[in-house]
């Protein structure tokens, strides 16, 4: 048994030993060539920063509000008013009484309405810095009286005046007012004052007497009023008329007497026979009630297209702003223009 185990060892390591030779030839007769392995870039892994420690900022005291002082608001100041200039005037014919044939602006009717209108527009579009302080005929002046007054400055305005009371004192106011058969239409009147230099003309005479004048056409129709049948021309004859200026003469040639009597005043001079009759405009039989003491008026053919005019002390007219002073000389003829329109087609109607 000893000996079958010997041999058995034996030959292992016999094998064992060929095997082992079998490999150390092999590595010398074909020696293996490496086959590179590629390199791969391996970058430097940082070194780890240390984060710096962390400060808390030491707080910072906030101050204590200083204390205002209380202040009560104050109401504000209230803008001073605009300083008001007062003009003085007076009116030649007072305001007639509405009536509901004939409404005019603001229901305002007839011949005074047109210094009413007049008063109103310059109030309004000065932004209440003019106020207009305008008296009933004869409050102030006599009707007769009032150029002279305008002119002195005991008037500042005159609305509206009929030259024919001062063409003792102006000559050329018969021509103002219109001559006898001279304007058949407003549109006349108008057409030689604004293109035939008649306007220029006025301001120039009525300058020499320190006013600043404004002639307009009222539209009426100017006639004769009578008490008595006039179907005659000679039934005028002996008669006492009323009548200014030119038309005073008119009344003479005719054989009457001529009397100087306000257009405020007619009315009862008619009433209680002071005269027979007047030359009057048509209007004034409704606007001023004269139809009710009044028998006959001659209408055709028209004697003239009245004219009539406002006026305007020039030392108070360039003593305003210039704004105000622009006011007055640019708006009026379009506020005579306005009412001119609505006092025509009204005494059409009549």
């Amino acid at each position: 048994m000893t000996k079958k185990r010997i041999w058995i060892a034996v030959s292992v390591l016999l094998i064992v030993g060929l095997l082992i030779g079998s490999f150390g030839c092999a590595k010398e007769e074909a020696p293996a060539t490496p086959t590179p392995t590629p390199t791969a870039t391996v970058k430097p892994t940082p070194a780890p920063t240390t984060p710096a420690p962390t400060v808390k900022p030491s707080p910072v005291p906030t101050p204590k509000p200083t204390a205002k002082p209380t202040v009560k608001p104050t109401a504000p100041t209230p803008a001073a008013p605009p300083e008001v200039i007062t003009l003085r005037g007076q009116r030649m014919y007072p305001v007639a009484q509405p009536m509901d044939r004939f409404l005019w602006r603001d229901g305002l009717l007839g011949t005074g309405g047109f210094g009413q209108l007049w008063k109103e527009w310059m109030e309004e579009h000065s932004g209440g810095r003019m106020k207009w302080d305008m008296a009933e005929p004869g409050a102030i002046v006599p009707p007769a009286d009032m150029l002279t007054a305008c002119e002195k400055g005991t008037l500042d305005l005159v609305a509206h005046g009929w030259a024919g009371m001062w063409s003792g004192i102006i000559p050329e106011g018969n021509v103002e007012i219109g001559l006898p058969y001279s304007w058949a239409e407003p549109w006349e009147l108008w057409d030689a004052f604004e293109n035939w230099g008649l306007r220029e003309m006025f301001e120039e005479v009525y300058a020499e007497h320190n006013v600043w004048p404004h002639v307009f056409a009222n539209g009426d129709t100017y006639g004769f009023y009578a008490n008595f049948d006039m179907s005659d021309p000679r039934s005028i004859e002996g008669k006492k008329i009323r009548g200014y200026g030119t038309y005073g003469k008119l009344i003479e040639a005719l054989g009457a007497s001529a009397a100087s009597i306000s257009g405020a005043d007619l009315y009862m001079a008619l009433k209680l026979g002071t005269v027979d009759g007047a030359i009057y405009g048509m209007s004034g039989l409704w606007d001023s009630k004269h139809m009710e003491v009044v028998k006959y008026f001659n209408s055709k053919p028209n004697m003239t297209t009245i004219g009539c005019t406002f006026y305007v002390n020039l030392d108070t007219l360039n003593a305003l702003p210039d704004d105000l002073k622009k006011l007055i000389i640019e708006d009026t003829p379009y506020v005579t223009r306005l009412y001119v329109n609505q006092y025509t087609a009204g005494v059409q109607t009549i």
